[in-house]
């Protein structure tokens, strides 16, 4: 392939015959100039010669930056309404409006049975302990979380705090979100070998670089008084972010690739808006026929010239004066194209279909929005590993509550040991089928094929097969209680004709009323 640098046009002949001869010795005739890369991503020429390179270690790229990109995301957190709406999506679409559902499975020693009422006691005994998670009593569970994902996507990081010994509440434990700011990023330590560990961006970590302690400023630099550092180890703190490189201690906003462009677009749209308001307000000007015949007026004793326009009245200029109007084209045409061109870019970098993350269906087919869907939920699921998984937030979370509330005695559990106890699973929210009739039979055939099981199929929607089991019984149980035939009910709401006694009539009024079709049978609307 040809080298296409400036000077280097000329064919291969050409520049044998120009080429000088080789010095004596020299196997490269003596040429001391620059060698071309053999990637034309690696050339330097005029035009790429602001790019920056050279080997940076990945806590040296997040120290020169993490403190202004927190600031910066922090600011378009509350100001960007493209940001505020995609915290919304992801706080919907990770933890839900129900939280991720927390199943104990601890089991029996001799049948390997699930302990139905261990597991029932340890469930009822969190959800109590849940309903007031925090140290300084305002948040529950669920809204914690809702706001340690929102602080991990804005500042890149998050940190909680494990409080052993607390209080306030008979468990003895809670937990403090800590923000980075206090975590000094500027603390950095590097002693000869032998000599203790090494401190990188404020974390104490060993020669294998596995966290020991953290160590945080007691308040923030506006608190006023001294400020000091305090240690805190390894073991009560779990510090979420995103590894982009192996040598990274600490994590950058998610934001971080799309922070110019989006605060360059915010002031592109409140310079248009301006622009437009001045359009349709149509300002004119007087202007004099003759500039000779300008006479200059006293502001203060004569006051400007000025014509007070209201709609349907015509204007009669002062003599030898004249109405020049001042009509600017806005918005510009080519606004609406251009503001999608930023949309788009914006998405990508956040994980995001661009329709959605514009909050607008505008030029999409259902085909298309259905395979997207597709894309975005699994990006959701990458974010939600961070929460649910063994090694996520909300496990290490209850592994901390149930080791101290055993040892206080808050939980009554059959032996001392509370680690045969500790098996439990998070299960996050799931998403409804896109397509439910098509999808419905896809997981029919796989059940038939043995290729998937009940859970399985109920896992992908976030719904529990035990809780399936649980409700379907809990319905039956109450229709009898109320005189009500439960299959009756149940065929009458399949559309498989059959009444209900007494009151039953009412309660099939209320089932599907298109001829036994539920919202799945109804027919698609391609949205072309």
């Amino acid at each position: 392939m040809a080298n296409w640098d400036a000077c280097n046009w000329c064919s291969v002949a050409e520049r044998k015959t120009k080429a000088k001869p080789k010095a004596a010795g020299s196997g490269t005739g003596g040429r001391k100039g620059r060698r071309s890369a053999l990637y034309t991503g690696a050339t330097v020429s005029r035009l790429n010669a602001d790019w920056v390179f050279g080997p940076v270690s990945g806590d040296q790229e997040v120290r020169r930056s993490l403190r202004r990109l927190r600031d910066r995301s922090r600011d378009l957190q509350r100001n960007s309404p493209t940001i505020r709406w995609y915290l919304r999506l992801l706080q919907s679409n990770v933890i839900g409006a129900k939280g991720p559902r927390l199943a104990f499975q601890s089991r029996l020693g001799g049948s390997g049975e699930l302990d139905k009422r261990t597991n029932d006691l340890l469930a009822e005994s969190f959800a109590d302990w849940a309903r007031c998670a925090t140290a300084d009593g305002r948040l529950s569970l669920l809204r914690f979380a809702l706001k340690a994902v929102r602080a991990l996507a804005v500042d890149g990081e998050v940190f909680v705090r494990r409080v052993v010994g607390y209080p306030h509440n008979r468990f003895r434990f809670a937990l403090q979100l800590l923000e980075p700011d206090l975590l000094d990023e500027e603390y950095n330590l590097d002693p000869p070998p032998g000599r203790g560990n090494r401190v990188r961006l404020g974390v104490e970590v060993d020669e294998w670089d596995f966290p020991v302690a953290y160590h945080f400023w007691n308040g923030y630099p506006d608190d006023g008084g001294r400020r000091e550092r305090v240690r805190i180890l390894a073991s009560e703190v779990r510090h979420l972010f995103e590894h982009e490189r192996a040598s990274q201690t600490r994590g950058i906003p998610w934001a971080a690739s799309i922070l110019a462009n989006l605060k360059m677009t915010d002031g592109y749209t409140e310079a248009e808006v301006v622009a437009s308001r001045a359009s349709a307000q149509k300002i004119g000007v007087l202007k004099y026929d003759d500039p000779s015949s300008f006479t200059p007026r006293d502001p203060e004793a004569d006051g400007p010239i000025q014509l007070d326009a209201s709609s349907g009245e015509l204007w009669e200029a002062p003599p030898g004066m004249s109405l020049q109007s001042w009509d600017p084209q806005h918005p510009n045409a080519a606004f609406a194209e251009f503001m999608k061109a930023m949309k788009r870019e914006a998405a990508s970098g956040l994980g995001l279909f661009a329709n959605t993350l514009a909050n607008s269906a505008e030029a999409i087919s259902w085909s298309s929005m259905r395979s997207f869907l597709q894309i975005e939920r699994d990006c959701w699921r990458l974010v939600q590993a961070s929460v649910c998984d063994p090694s996520g937030l909300l496990p290490w979370i209850v592994e901390g509550w149930l080791e101290t509330a055993a040892l206080v005695g808050a939980v009554a559990l059959p032996s001392r040991d509370w680690r045969p106890y500790a098996r439990h699973q998070w299960k996050p929210r799931g998403w409804e089928w896109v397509d439910p009739e098509n999808q419905a039979k896809a997981a029919e055939t796989r059940l038939r094929d043995g290729l998937a099981s009940p859970q399985m199929i109920l896992d992908d929607q976030g719904i529990d097969l035990e809780d399936v089991l649980e409700e379907r019984q809990e319905f039956r149980r109450l229709a009898t209680a109320y005189g009500e035939d439960p299959d009756q009910i149940m065929a009458a709401w399949l559309g498989q004709g059959g009444t209900s006694s007494s009151s039953g009539s009412t309660l099939s009024a209320t089932g599907p009323q298109n001829g036994g079709q539920g919202e799945e049978d109804a027919p698609e609307d391609d949205g072309e």
